[in-house]
Order: structure tokens, then C-alpha cells, then sequence
């Protein structure tokens, strides 16, 4: 994926400020940030469902010649799905918006580890069994790219660490965007970082460079780091101002 100076600007408010970077097509790539930084913003633009000011994305060569719906899949960290329809229901509605073939389902299913409660209603079942059934849907069209929107929020550390081992399964030789707030999990279970910062890129590229780089003991300690120094910074300009 190759993002070239992508930009969003919301009236006179910024969220995007001329973005770039590009990352293998077979990452896993953390975007990580305070609230505010724009990391909602870049997925949402990254999933088509806004389109930037300025700038532009490449996906891959193979994007390009099937619609964005069929080759992506996402979770979002909030969903208007129909909680009084079962999981295998939504899985069957969910399989006919796409004109191309779909996974079998009781492939999905079975590798998810769904069978247990694939007729109880989506609204009725636990949150770690719910990113499950969001899972098996944002794979139901095969997709070559994955965007993840603060997945493991709200799970307990048991269904937190399910989900990235499930995760792993499913993703291999696809592009991963995740955005999280859980610097341990985005260490253990990503390759590559993007960070912003009030809308500006500040680092993309290998977690391992960046910790090389730094000398930091781990990401959490670096990005508390980096944060308190960005805060810093901005209360002392807001002052001279």
C-alpha cells in the first residue's frame, strides 16, 4: 500500500496533514495515536468511506481491478448489525452482498470455532464471541486487505489474546491495518507501525527499527514518552499564543 501526501480537512479543523508511507502488502500494521490524531479518519478513507482533501492511495495492483467492497474486509469497533439475527444468519445475508465467490461458511465457522453458538442471536452473545462472528464476516469475501478498527476494546485478556491468535490464522499473506491502544498487543502481534500525531505522520515503518532506533525497553514506555512530549509541546505553543 503507498499513501502519498494525504490530507483531510474537516472546515477549518485538519485531521489529516499530507500523509505518506507505503508498507509490504503481507504486513501487519499497527496505526496507532491519541484520540484526535486521525487515525479514524485515515482507515475511514482507507475503507472508501470518506474521501481525502488531497492526496491519493495505491492499495495494490491488485485492488485495482475488482470494486474496494469486494477485496477488503473490516471491523469496526462498533456495528449496526441485527442483533436479533443469529450468526449463521448474518453470515448468510452477509455472503450475498458480494458478486464474486465467498469462503464457505462452515469453513469460517469451524476455524472460528463458532459451532457452539452459531444459532444464538448476534445481540445475545459475549464480546469475544461477537468479534468472532465480525471476523468470519469482514473474511467472508476472501479480502487482500484487513482494517481493524479497535478491535480487543471492551474484551477481557483471555478473549483479547483468542482473538490475535484466531487473527494470525486468518491473515496470513494479507495486508493488516489495525488501530489500538494496547501498546503490548501492537508489539507482540504487528510488524509495522504508523503513528499520528494531531494529524501528521511522525513514524511509519518496522516496530523493531523504531525500538533499534530509540533504545526504548518496549513501545508502551516510547509511546507514553513520545506522548508526554507532544502534550508538552502543545500546551507551550498554545501559551505563546
Amino acid at each position: 500500500m503507498d499513501i502519498q501526501n494525504l490530507s483531510k480537512s474537516f472546515g477549518s479543523v485538519k485531521a489529516l496533514d499530507s500523509v505518506s508511507f507505503s508498507t509490504p502488502t503481507d504486513a501487519t500494521v499497527a496505526v496507532i495515536g491519541h484520540n484526535g490524531s486521525g487515525k479514524t479518519t485515515l482507515l475511514e478513507i482507507i475503507m472508501g468511506i470518506q474521501q481525502p482533501s488531497e492526496g491519493k492511495i495505491d492499495l495494490s495492483a491488485e485492488l485495482s481491478s475488482a470494486p474496494l467492497k469486494e477485496k477488503i474486509g473490516v471491523v469496526l469497533q462498533k456495528n449496526n448489525f441485527y442483533e436479533s439475527a443469529t450468526a449463521l444468519e448474518l453470515l448468510r445475508l452477509f455472503s450475498t452482498y458480494y458478486s464474486g465467490p465467498v469462503l464457505p461458511i462452515d469453513d469460517l465457522v469451524d476455524l472460528l470455532d463458532m459451532r457452539p453458538f452459531i444459532n444464538k442471536r448476534y445481540g445475545a452473545l459475549s464480546g469475544g464471541m461477537q468479534q468472532k462472528v465480525n471476523l468470519a464476516l469482514a473474511f467472508l469475501n476472501d479480502p487482500a486487505v484487513v482494517v481493524l478498527d479497535e478491535p480487543t476494546t471492551g474484551l477481557d485478556p483471555l478473549a483479547r489474546l483468542d482473538f490475535w491468535t484466531t487473527l494470525r490464522d486468518l491473515c496470513r499473506g494479507r495486508l493488516v491495518l489495525v488501530s489500538s491502544h494496547y501498546m503490548s498487543e501492537v508489539q507482540e502481534n504487528c510488524t509495522h507501525l504508523v503513528h499520528l500525531d494531531r494529524g501528521k505522520l511522525r513514524y511509519a515503518g518496522q516496530i523493531d527499527s523504531l525500538l533499534e532506533q530509540t533504545g526504548a525497553p518496549d513501545l508502551n514506555s516510547l509511546y507514553i514518552r513520545i506522548a508526554q512530549e507532544s502534550r508538552s509541546a502543545h500546551a507551550s505553543r498554545a501559551a505563546q499564543d
